[in-house]
């Protein structure tokens, strides 16, 4: 694998499209995307003394989508981050996943902490056998800040009368781990929790996290079978309104959408959430760069465990683009995205494409 990974870097062209995109270049704060896969190829132990380079990057993939030769920068990134000392931050999110199954650290009764919002019980959806399951996450279980993300979610499954079902010891998906460069417990992960809904008979998965839904797509397939549809709750929820199980009033207000690089460039969805945008009857703004092409926000690749100052000044970039566009809120469609910018402050809402559809319900169906 290392003698593949340096082969890797040696097919790159010095070309600089890297660095034209790189969130962390253009902050100031890294040199090149592509040295510090060479470093992490060829001898990890000549970067020890630099230990936050390779966490200065959110892992946003926009090196990937530019590179001609298409070189696997994140992938050579992760490999040096598990070569090299960890941090104190980081040593104690790896410790948390592996001893209380969640990025926290916390007691994972606590994980359904959220749900004390709704305004309808959810006891019956517990462990309970249904078509589909909801993987709500760490960020958004245990983060009061985000807990409107589940509870938006969940009551539009309530309002669409779909049969669906939450594990009540839910565990972490891994992803934190990977990003960590400690890919070696992912089968062990991958396994329990590919279990926990297939003996419950879930036919289709839908989580709202990003990072969550690319570790059920494309890294559990590696190491277990997943018998079940996986997808973003933004293309779960589309279908639903296009079948018209979903019924919307309108909303006069004008908002950004900020594409969440795991969903956009890691999984390829870009139209879904701004269908769920329009269907609302909000004005939907763009950024000068969306899509594929869009600006990382910071609140990837574990940065804002290691540098919260440059995570929370790439956020406060977008806000400010955001309110000269005239846009009263940012949407978005990842918690980490949605916490991200709300650490950055500034007198703008802040809403996952859930919570501004669930703002579109009718109060009576």
């Amino acid at each position: 694998m290392e003698a593949k990974l340096l082969q890797e870097t040696d097919r790159c062209l010095h070309c600089g499209s890297c660095l034209s995109v790189c969130p962390l270049v253009n902050a100031g704060v890294l040199g090149s995307p592509k040295k510090i896969g060479v470093y992490a190829a060829k001898d990890a132990r000549k970067v020890n003394h630099i230990i936050t380079t390779p966490f200065n990057c959110t892992f946003c993939l926009a090196c990937v989508n530019v590179c001609p030769v298409n070189l696997p920068t994140p992938e050579v990134v992760k490999r040096l981050r598990g070569r090299i000392k960890h941090s104190k931050s980081i040593e104690q999110l790896v410790e948390n996943v592996r001893s209380s199954g969640n990025i926290f650290g916390m007691g994972n009764d606590e994980r359904g902490i959220w749900s004390i919002e709704l305004d309808f019980p959810l006891e019956e959806r517990i462990d309970a056998k249904a078509e589909v399951g909801y993987f709500v996450g760490c960020n958004s279980a245990f983060a009061p800040s985000l807990s409107g993300i589940p509870v938006a979610n969940v009551t539009l499954l309530e309002r669409a009368k779909v049969n669906y079902m939450l594990i009540s010891d839910e565990k972490c998906c891994g992803m934190p781990l990977v990003m960590a460069g400690e890919e070696g417990v992912l089968a062990e992960i991958a396994k329990s929790n590919v279990e926990e809904y297939r003996k419950r008979g879930v036919k289709v998965l839908v989580t709202s996290c990003p990072a969550c839904l690319r570790a059920w797509k494309e890294l559990y397939p590696k190491v277990v079978k997943v018998p079940f549809k996986v997808q973003h709750t933004s293309q779960f929820l589309l279908d639903l309104i296009t079948k018209n199980k979903i019924k919307l009033s309108k909303i006069d207000r004008k908002v950004a959408y900020q594409d969440p690089c795991e969903l956009a460039r890691g999984c390829g969805i870009v139209k879904e959430p701004r269908l769920l945008i329009k269907e609302t009857g909000a004005l939907l703004l763009e950024f000068k760069e969306k899509g594929l092409e869009a600006e990382c926000c910071g609140g990837g690749g574990l940065l804002r465990a290691t540098n919260p100052q440059t995570s929370t000044k790439l956020a406060f970039s977008k806000l400010k683009e955001a309110k000269l566009l005239g846009a009263e809120a940012i949407i978005t469609a990842c918690p980490a995205c949605k916490q991200n910018l709300l650490k950055a402050g500034g007198n703008i809402a802040i809403l996952d494409v859930g919570e501004l559809l669930l703002a579109a319900l009718p109060s009576n169906p």
